[in-house]
């Protein structure tokens, strides 16, 4: 796999590129990506979170090369491809808009992803090299070495984790991701961690942890993705946007959209920060029978608009298991079952939900009786 070039990366410094890639890289489906922000509009909490899925994308690639040398003893030019290639099926501000897909198309962005690149010149490309669909849908969709890519220990979360880190500022969120490569196995045609490698792989899911305490699900984070998940969806209802198209427009273009949409009010206060504020940040009980359903029912119901407030249940889902291996490659357990503290962990994960209500300030008190009464 001849290299011909390389971009220079605050991550993982220089990253080569061979023929293949660079090709592929200046597509239009790609290059939209430069246009698409990682974190949705995490940049109003954190102003330095303005990095896109492209560079995701390029680091992605590079971890899944190191760890393809690693494990392999040389670079998989199909796994890279798809380290390159796993987001570009989102839709403009990446997560924000999942929701959306599902609603209307019935589908995830890697599932709309794996259309694109088959329904394009990307996959003209690709099967010049010599690889099937059915292989790459495979490994696109995680399935055998496909976990190197997706998997707990794998090159996407090697890379977000360090890029989201490094461009919030969040120095919890940074992870020592040589360390980890170099004490990866492959067990089961998955990424496993060698023994000796046990508290790299802990730093891994703790900084995982503190990413989506800090940043991901920031309160104010939320609100203003949820936001805009909701002018979205009204631009959709008023026929401005058309969901098929979602993955094919760019987060400004997105906002031209809504502006001339009935979800104009919600989008301009995005653009001036004028979010709305939380009314109730509260951790839910265990078997608590309140939903989002009944309590934007009760806020509809109370006399507010579907724009006056925006409504979600904060979940966090563990990090995943990883196989823990001896140096002759003998599979000692799991890291939940070895390490206490990931045990610990994933059980506090697994119990903590959050209920979130924010409106304009002058709604609060209502919105604060409304939801009191289901409570």
């Amino acid at each position: 796999m001849k290299s011909v070039k390389y971009v220079r990366d605050p991550i993982f410094g220089n990253i080569e590129l061979s023929e293949t890639e660079a090709r592929i890289l200046e597509t239009n489906e790609m290059q939209r990506l430069r246009r698409i922000k990682q974190l949705g509009n995490a940049y109003l909490v954190y102003p330095g979170a303005t990095h896109s899925r492209f560079q995701h994308s390029l680091g992605t690639m590079e971890a899944t090369k190191r760890l393809s040398r690693r494990l392999f003893g040389e670079e998989v030019e199909a796994l890279s491809l798809v380290g390159m290639l796993h987001d570009i099926g989102h839709a403009p501000l990446s997560h924000t808009l999942d929701s959306q897909y599902e609603q209307h198309l019935g589908k995830n962005h890697e599932q709309i992803g794996l259309d694109m690149i088959f329904g394009s010149e990307i996959w003209d490309i690709i099967s010049g090299s010599g690889v099937s669909k059915r292989e790459f849908a495979d490994l696109f969709s995680g399935k055998e070495r496909g976990k190197i890519v997706t998997g707990a220990l794998g090159s996407d979360r090697v890379d977000y984790l360090s890029r989201d880190a490094y461009y919030t500022g969040v120095a919890l969120g940074i992870i020592d991701f040589n360390r980890i490569i170099g004490k990866t196995r492959l067990y089961k045609n998955s990424p496993a961690v060698e023994q000796g490698g046990i508290v790299g792989a802990e730093s891994l899911l703790i900084a995982r942890y503190f990413m989506f305490s800090s940043v991901y699900t920031h309160h104010a984070v939320e609100i203003a993705n949820l936001m805009a998940s909701k002018a979205a969806s009204m631009a959709i209802d008023d026929g401005a946007i058309a969901p098929k198209e979602l993955h094919r427009i760019s987060d400004q273009e997105l906002e031209g959209l809504i502006i001339g949409s009935s979800g104009r009010k919600l989008q301009e206060r995005i653009n001036y920060r004028k979010l709305y504020k939380r009314a109730v940040y509260s951790d839910l009980k265990e078997g608590s029978e309140a939903g989002r359903d009944e309590i934007e029912s009760a806020l509809s119901k109370s006399g507010l608009e579907y724009e006056d407030y925006v409504v979600t249940v904060i979940s966090y889902k563990p990090g995943g298991d990883i196989s823990v291996v001896a140096e002759d490659g003998k599979h000692i357990g799991s890291l939940g079952e070895l390490s206490p503290l990931i045990n610990t962990l994933n059980r506090v994960m697994e119990a903590k939900k959050t209920l979130l209500v924010a409106c304009d300030e002058k709604n609060i008190g209502k919105v604060k009786r409304v939801i009191g009464k289901i409570l």
